[in-house]
C-alpha cells in the first residue's frame, strides 16, 4: 500500500497516525447523511472499491462545499494517473492499493500542467488561449 499526503503543494509520503478519528464513507453514501459525523472527524475517508466508480469523487467535491477543511483521503484501488483530479476535487491524503513508487505518481500528476476543470492552484486551460 502507497500512503500518500498532499502538503505545500507537493504528494510526500505519509505514514499513519497512531489516534486519528476516521469516518470512512462507502461510495453509495450521501455525505450530507452524515454531517455530524462528518465534522466530528478528523479524517474522512472515502473509498474506491474499483477505479471504474467515480462516486468518491463527487463526495469528496460535495464536502468540500459543505466547508469541510480537514483530511479527505482516497482509499482503495484508485489509479496513479487519477491521483491529479482527486486532489482537484479535495483530496489531500491517499492510502493506494498500488505497487507503483511515490516518482511515478509525482510524475503523472505533473505532466500536464494546465487543466479544463477548473480547480484551485491550477492554471486553467482555456485561460490560456491568444
Amino acid at each position: 500500500m502507497l500512503r500518500l499526503k498532499v502538503e505545500e503543494g507537493a504528494l510526500v509520503l505519509r505514514t499513519p497516525a497512531a489516534a486519528e478519528t476516521i469516518l470512512s464513507l462507502a461510495p453509495d453514501e450521501e455525505v450530507a447523511d452524515r454531517a455530524d459525523e462528518v465534522n466530528a472527524a478528523e479524517v474522512i475517508e472515502l473509498c474506491f472499491s474499483t477505479f471504474k466508480d467515480g462516486r468518491p469523487f463527487s463526495q469528496a467535491r460535495h464536502l468540500r462545499r459543505m466547508g469541510v477543511r480537514g483530511d479527505v483521503r482516497a482509499r482503495g484501488a484508485l489509479l496513479p494517473d487519477q491521483i491529479r483530479f482527486a486532489i482537484g476535487v479535495g483530496f489531500t491524503s491517499f492510502d493506494l492499493e498500488t505497487t507503483d513508487d511515490v516518482d511515478l505518481v509525482r510524475s503523472l500528476i505533473q505532466r500536464f500542467p494546465v487543466s479544463y476543470q477548473p480547480r484551485p492552484g491550477a492554471r486553467a486551460a482555456w485561460s490560456q488561449r491568444v
